[in-house]
């Protein structure tokens, strides 16, 4: 004899920020296979018909930050103090073009693969993680770059430099939460979509990335700019020691995973609606 089982919308509201996000952790291990199989069919999409084949997966990820770090090696974006200029810039759009796909990932995926989910038994929150887990792969070859530029230029490294996981966990946490809140709000409306991309646009040049923050007008403000703020935080790691604002950090590492845990929870109540669930 079969059970049916009936989901309404309403199901999930009594659920709190952490027993959202135990729920929504528990349903992608037990689609981990699904995600896998999606991540490689993406990554396969990515070459899939090209005479390079998969070296496009390490190129395409190295094109952006390697014409910023060619300009400021040749002297054409400014210079920063003690270190060189390539692996300085580098390391810096590393970490944005991190933070900005953890904003426009969950919000690009949930919009374009919104009717494939509605017609399968799949979490839509699978399909976010295996688009995060094409941003990680990115990030790590960006990495690697950055590591190759250290070597060569002969950049001196701190040892507060393995302290950027710390860093970097909140920081992800963050702008993830802050992607799965515009996700479901792109949904309802879209220009959230394209008012989020023009922003991001602007938003590297007003995240001390390519240009040192004391030649820009509005400086004084940038500590309300958490890219900004993350971003300075793992190239002092890296190359001055311990940050002297320490604590501007532990304030957004905080408000990280409140974010996050809130993100997780509007992501988990939404997803019936947003799948069209009545």
């Amino acid at each position: 004899m079969q059970h049916t089982r009936i989901i309404r919308p309403n199901d999930r509201l009594n659920e709190g920020m952490f027993s959202a996000t135990r729920h929504m952790l528990r349903e992608l291990l037990q689609h981990r296979g699904h995600i896998r199989a999606v991540f490689k069919q993406d990554f396969r999409n990515i070459y899939h018909g090209t005479f390079l084949g998969v070296a496009w997966n390490i190129v395409l990820p190295l094109v952006p930050i390697s014409v910023f770090a060619l300009l400021s090696r040749h002297r054409v974006l400014p210079n920063f103090d003690g270190v060189d200029p390539g692996t300085y810039v580098a390391l810096g759009s590393t970490v944005w073009f991190l933070l900005a796909g953890c904003i426009q990932q969950p919000l690009q995926t949930v919009r374009a693969r919104n009717i494939e989910v509605m017609k399968t038994a799949l979490p839509l929150s699978a399909m976010v993680v295996s688009s995060f887990a094409q941003i990680l792969f990115d990030t790590t070859i960006r990495l690697v770059l950055v590591a190759i530029m250290v070597v060569l230029s002969a950049t001196e490294l701190r040892w507060s430099a393995l302290l950027i996981p710390v860093v970097f966990l909140p920081a992800i946490m963050l702008f993830f939460g802050i992607g799965l809140i515009l996700g479901v709000a792109n949904v309802i409306y879209a220009d959230v979509g394209r008012v989020t991309g023009i922003l991001l646009q602007y938003g590297i040049f007003i995240s001390g990335v390519i240009f040192p923050v004391s030649s820009l007008p509005f400086s004084n403000i940038l500590i309300w700019n958490p890219a900004y703020v993350l971003i300075e935080g793992v190239r002092e790691l890296c190359f001055r020691g311990l940050p002297e604002s320490g604590w501007v950090l532990g304030a957004y590492s905080v408000l990280g995973l409140i974010v996050f845990f809130f993100g997780c929870r509007l992501f988990y109540l939404m997803e019936y609606r947003v799948r069209g669930i009545d």
